[in-house]
């Protein structure tokens, strides 16, 4: 969630590259800079960025198991850990 504080103007960002830097990685929230008077590009650090990106891809993990449990596509857990194991072995 974008907070009030976390919006910025380019010519701040440029002026105190390095504050507003050091602010991103110690809150791991994104800022959002504007270009006359509009929200223009948003930056964050990059540890913040990647930990987004890992939650995106478990989301949608988990939005694809539910697209297949709700077609019908589902295996018992005894075959599938059966399945896993065997899988496991062969490599």
């Amino acid at each position: 969630m974008i907070r009030p504080t976390d919006i910025h103007t380019l010519d701040s960002f440029r002026r105190r590259t390095r504050a507003h830097i050091e602010k991103l990685q110690s809150t791991g929230r994104p800022a959002v800079l504007t270009v006359n008077g509009k929200a223009s590009v948003v930056v964050q650090d990059a540890t913040a960025y990647q930990t987004e990106m890992e939650r995106i891809r478990v989301l949608e993990a988990l939005a694809e198991s539910v697209r297949q449990a709700e077609s019908g596509n589902v295996l018992d857990a005894r075959k599938g850990i059966r399945r896993l194991i065997a899988e496991l072995k062969s490599k």
